[in-house]
């Protein structure tokens, strides 16, 4: 009994079952369906984002933040919009609004 004791877990055999798998074999299939958020969700963000920007007078984000809404962010948020003239509004108040923060850092 003392000697089963002493056994760690890994040297019980059946711990992880019969059958370890492939692990270069084919990956089962995933059914995956992409999150769509809610048009609302959508202007609520952009709302927040551009509302901060035409508040300050320097960034209001770190540099790596500004980078990330600047190259990715904010344009994904506009393409979530059904509406491509209300995008299109969008993205015209991000660019004054980064071409003015812009001029002010420089």
């Amino acid at each position: 009994m003392a000697n089963q004791a002493a056994k760690s877990s890994f040297e019980q055999p059946g711990l992880f079952g019969d059958d370890q798998g492939d692990l270069f074999g084919k990956a089962p299939a995933i059914n995956f369906t992409p999150r769509v958020p809610k048009e609302r969700h959508v202007r609520n963000a952009l709302i927040r984002l551009v509302g901060e920007m035409e508040e300050a007078d320097e960034w209001p984000w770190l540099k790596s933040v500004t980078r990330r809404n600047r190259d990715h962010w904010l344009e994904h948020l506009c393409t979530l919009l059904p509406d491509q003239n209300e995008a299109n509004e969008w993205r015209e108040k991000i660019a004054v609004n980064f071409a003015r923060l812009e001029k002010a850092e420089s």
